[in-house]
């Protein structure tokens, strides 16, 4: 594993931050949008850590494949891309929409959840795009 498996895990990091934000504010407040985002951040931080090894399962089985076969392999590392890249998507909406919710003091770990989750998805753009070079070379 390599930047896939560190976008992924950057994203859980991106997640781990708005969730802790989350329970923060809910501690002086109740406030259900926050509550159940909160809830969503937990499971979209699993699913990170979950596709940060899949992705390096991915990977590994790209490099493996031979002939037809690597077509298949590059089409379940690109599935798996596109799984990050909707995790970093709602990760960052979800910073956005809850922002003006969450304690000021709290503004930091919004602010990382926000940069983690852009550069998780700019890492895995990039990786796409060198996969697709890979698998052209072969």
């Amino acid at each position: 594993p390599g930047a896939g498996a560190a976008g992924g895990v950057a994203l859980a990091l991106a997640a781990a931050c708005l969730e802790k934000a989350c329970a923060v504010t809910l501690k002086h407040a109740d406030l259900p949008e926050v509550a159940a985002a909160r809830g969503e951040l937990s499971h979209l931080r699993g699913q990170a850590l979950a596709g940060a090894r899949a992705d390096g399962e991915a990977f590994e089985a790209l490099l493996a494949a031979r002939g037809d076969a690597r077509q298949a392999a590059q089409a379940r590392l690109s599935r798996e891309v596109d799984a990050m890249l909707e995790i970093a998507a709602r990760i960052e909406a979800l910073a956005g929409r809850l922002a003006p919710l969450i304690k000021p003091v709290m503004a930091g770990d919004v602010a990382a959840a926000k940069v983690l989750a852009q550069a998780a998805a700019a890492v895995h753009r990039r990786n796409l795009s060198e996969d697709d070079k890979l698998v052209g070379q072969s």
